[in-house]
């Protein structure tokens, strides 16, 4: 499986991201080996890091009482209507949470 992580164009959008999951050895070991691509001209080690980690968050951690379901949901089955700046606020309010829970 293959994932690509694309910018305001559409479909016509370089690939910024691609990342690959290598699920052979799930069975046996219960273990998905990842491997990610990005393109340096567009994007930093440390955004690309921070890119897959919240993928994981809401593909990963998120149920259908969530609001990072919902946004998963709107992004995969009506993409026409998924606005990047609800899932910016989104990051903004969890950093907030999560900061205050630090302090």
């Amino acid at each position: 499986m293959t994932t690509n992580i694309k910018q305001a164009h559409g479909e016509n959008a370089p690939s910024t991201l691609t990342i690959t999951y290598f699920d052979e050895l799930v069975s046996s070991k219960q273990v998905v080996l990842e491997m990610g691509e990005y393109d340096a001209q567009n994007l930093k080690l440390e955004e690309a890091k921070l890119l897959i980690h919240q993928m994981k968050l809401y593909y990963l951690n998120s149920n259908e009482t969530d609001e990072k379901y919902e946004l998963l949901n709107c992004f995969t089955k009506k993409p026409d209507q998924f606005k990047h700046m609800d899932l910016i606020k989104q990051l903004e309010k969890d950093l907030k949470i999560n900061d205050k829970a630090s302090n």
